[in-house]
């Protein structure tokens, strides 16, 4: 029972299992799609799943309300800081109303993250359950892979309309590109940052043995062959760049692996600091790919003078509109928001939600790199390298796109939070090859 941490047994006893309701809502919360109905509003996947997950916590509330407070109070209690960031947010929508609607979209787009997040800390609670999930957002890579090729092809189809910035999609060469695959997302950066996990778990999968089974390793190569030319297929820089630097975090020596947050951490800084200064010496040099870094800065620069002009955003965000007209100016393309994961905190919910978004992925990262140096489980350790390895590889790519608008990608990021404090809680064995 040391692998349940926080948990009860005597809850666990009484509550159903709701393990494969988790499991069936990561593989459907991988299609970044809303339904659209006349006179009705759009129903985002993720959203439709949300409201089911609700549904059947609400019943057993009802039937056994005592244990499912016993569980939310536990889920709090083990990383406050998540419900915080949630509530913060919340509490900027409900003020933001004196300005404007926009944050409430924005609030929207997250909240199926939260329900995500306890769902997962509470119910994926061992090693199998952990695999089984991440085999769960794997196969709904798979979908999203399927559909690439067949734009890669021909095309078509689209599910959702693309960005207008897709229009302009270069290769790593420079020249643009036609029928990039983009999968369910708007762009095929969203693909891409999408995939970038997905890599490191087949990666874990080939070279560290991560699912038992005979065919296992074999499935694992063919299926990181495939995701491999997606990403590449959809020229996104950074994420190859990041995906790069989760492998270098997974294959540690062992002699290093107890300095894994340490490293981890010094890996972001490093990379994100010459990306920026390789993109700050692009500046005017003949159009190429890496002139795409000046694009950001420019959007960088318009959340700053938006920041500075109204210093509403600052403290509560609802920042879209006046970033759009800053935008205007300082940028070649319109935006209305920074284009960046940690601006963006800013823009849409203020300087708290920043810090504490930091609060959680170091906390979480600090929880991980600490559980890898006490470890003498091997396959423990393997899934709390892949945790930390996909944070710190998510967070980094996170500082180049605007996920935060992004239902599906904010649900993934969640996950990776949920997983990482699952596999670090003290005595969790993953008995990787025994089940």
């Amino acid at each position: 029972m040391q692998a349940i941490g926080v948990y009860g047994a005597r809850s666990l006893r009484l509550l159903p299992d709701r393990s494969r309701l988790v499991m069936v809502g990561l593989f459907f919360c991988t299609l970044d799609y809303r339904f659209n109905i006349p006179g009705l509003p759009g129903l985002a996947v993720a959203e439709i799943f949300m409201l089911i997950a609700l549904a059947v916590l609400y019943a057993d509330a009802v039937i056994l309300p005592r244990e499912v407070v016993q569980k939310l109070t536990a889920a709090v209690k083990e990383n406050p800081w998540v419900f915080v960031y949630f509530g913060w947010a919340f509490v900027t929508v409900l003020i933001g109303f004196t300005r404007s609607a926009d944050n409430l979209f924005a609030f929207r787009n997250l909240l199926p993250s939260l329900v995500i997040y306890f769902l997962a800390v509470t119910y994926l609670v061992d090693g199998k359950k952990v695999r089984l999930a991440l085999a769960s957002v794997v196969m709904g890579a798979c979908v999203n892979m399927a559909l690439g090729a067949v734009q890669k092809v021909l095309g078509k189809p689209y599910p959702n309309a693309l960005h207008e910035g897709a229009f302009i999609k270069m290769d790593l060469a420079g020249n643009f590109v036609t029928n990039t695959p983009s999968g369910f997302f708007v762009h095929p950066n969203g693909l891409a940052v999408f995939l970038l996990p997905i890599v490191l778990i087949l990666v874990a999968g080939v070279y560290k043995g991560l699912f038992a089974g005979g065919w296992a390793r074999t499935v694992s190569l063919l299926l990181l062959a495939a995701s491999g030319a997606m990403l590449w297929l959809t020229f996104t820089k950074g994420a190859i760049l990041w995906v790069l630097v989760g492998i270098g975090l997974l294959a540690l020596p062992r002699r290093l692996q107890g300095s894994v947050f340490g490293i981890g951490v010094l890996a972001i800084v490093v990379v994100i600091a010459a990306a920026v200064i390789a993109g700050m010496q692009s500046h005017g040099v003949e159009f190429r790919t890496i002139n795409s870094m000046m694009t950001r800065m420019q959007i960088w620069d318009s959340a700053f003078a938006a920041m500075v002009h109204d210093k509403y955003i600052l403290a509560f965000g609802n920042g879209f509109r006046e970033i759009y007209f800053q935008s205007l100016r300082f940028s070649e393309l319109p935006y209305l928001n920074a284009h960046n994961n940690l601006l963006n905190q800013i823009v849409f919910f203020g300087i708290p939600a920043l810090l504490i978004h930091l609060t959680i992925v170091l906390k979480v990262m600090m929880r991980l790199g600490s559980a890898v140096r006490q470890s003498t489980d091997e396959p423990a350790k393997t899934l709390q390298l892949l945790m930390l390895a996909c944070l710190a590889a998510l967070f980094g790519e996170h500082f180049f796109e605007p996920t935060l608008d992004s239902v599906a990608l904010q649900v993934q990021y969640h996950v990776f939070l949920a997983l990482g404090m699952v596999v670090s809680r003290k005595g969790f064995i993953a008995q990787a090859q025994a089940e």
